[in-house]
């Protein structure tokens, strides 16, 4: 009697330790003790969460693009509750050039439903006809998508590589979602001649585990790169308050923005390392400085601001551009359409609607110029 029930003491505990052995991280490779959890062992109401994210960043040379950023994302998500099955709409955002060569590309696409049946394990594949290409702005668009036979239980597994000619901007990496995060890694190597202010925002912040160096052959030149890992566990989903609008802009997060060139080929070009230099970028911008010439939209309004004072043309524009325009709740302080754009689609975010009304105003011979608020 003694040894039965020894041995079932042992059988209980040994799926214990299955059960809280680290997953698996390679594609596919789903276990039926994720698919049997029911519940958020750190954050109890939870209708989802985030199992893993996993991100890997690296500067390369690409045909016919020339120097690129290759970002690899692999994450796998649980579904715990009915209500949590809305997290199988997922959005892709990435970049729109001006010219085609510019564009952000999306490579090695594939994602993936899993559920237990009985005994076994599941897979459905989202097929190419189920993903869908939206254009948001003149330099934004998205891959949107809804995975397949999800339910209660479910596990969705999405990976993907973005290959970007946007090195002034490297892609956000979030730690932190509307979902909470069991495990989120990212990687991120970079080579010596792109300098780059590393800044982390949010609450939590991430423990940097590793870094490393090795040789890169870019441009038939021998170059140092810098790697630094990160990680985070266990990490909340962040409180909704009231009046937060996009809450984007407080999840805790890496961004990198370049702030210097050194180049055997070109010496030391400065991108934005004082406000000076950061004035004179911005002001040559055609997401920003250029937008404030396209106010010949407003031409239409000429005739009736004949005779009018400069306050009254300000008052008077004021209401046009509050009246016909509706903010997304979104926060930028660049803005990605113009106001001819705004105006056909009456929405956009902050920069947008401050953009154009300031766009108004020069074009109509008032002195008005953009300020660029941090709190």
């Amino acid at each position: 009697m003694i040894m039965k029930h020894f041995i079932a003491f042992l059988f209980f505990l040994s799926s214990i330790i299955v059960y809280s052995q680290d997953i698996s991280y390679k594609f596919g490779d789903v276990s039926k003790e994720e698919l049997l959890m029911d519940s958020c062992d750190f954050y109890s109401d939870a209708d989802a969460m985030v199992l893993f994210n996993k991100g890997y960043l690296e500067i390369d040379y690409e045909k016919p693009m020339g120097i690129v950023y290759v970002f690899v994302i692999h994450q796998r998500i649980k579904i715990l509750t009915n209500e949590g099955k809305k997290y199988a709409n997922r959005k892709i955002k990435y970049f729109k050039g001006k010219v085609k060569s510019q564009d952000d590309i999306i490579r090695g696409f594939k994602a993936y439903t899993y559920n237990l049946e009985g005994n076994k394990i599941k897979k459905t594949k989202l097929s190419k006809k189920e993903k869908y290409k939206n254009e948001l702005s003149d330099y934004n668009q998205e891959m949107s998508f809804v995975m397949p036979n999800v339910k209660k239980g479910s596990i969705l597994e999405i990976k993907y590589t973005l290959v970007s000619t946007n090195l002034g901007t490297l892609r956000k990496w979030y730690f932190q979602d509307e979902i909470p995060v069991k495990y989120s890694n990212f990687w991120y190597v970079v080579p010596e001649f792109l300098k780059y202010q590393v800044n982390n925002y949010g609450n939590y912040f991430p423990k940097e585990i590793k870094s490393k160096y090795k040789n890169v052959l870019i441009y038939s030149e021998l170059l140092n790169e810098q790697g630094h890992e990160y990680i985070m566990k266990n990490i909340t989903p962040l409180e909704q308050e009231p009046f937060m609008g996009d809450n984007s802009n407080a999840l805790s997060r890496i961004e990198f923005n370049l702030v210097k060139i050194e180049s055997s080929y070109s010496g030391i070009n400065d991108i934005g390392t004082t406000y000076e230099k950061l004035n004179e970028n911005l002001v040559k911008s055609y997401l920003f400085g250029k937008r404030l010439s396209k106010g010949g939209f407003s031409k239409k309004w000429k005739q009736e601001l004949i005779g009018k004072s400069d306050y009254e043309k300000l008052e008077f524009l004021l209401n046009k551009i509050q009246e016909n325009t509706n903010w997304n709740k979104h926060y930028h302080f660049l803005s990605e359409i113009s106001g001819k754009t705004l105006y056909k689609r009456k929405e956009g975010d902050i920069a947008d609607i401050n953009l154009t009304l300031v766009a108004a105003l020069k074009y109509h011979g008032l002195k008005a110029f953009p300020v660029i608020l941090r709190t």
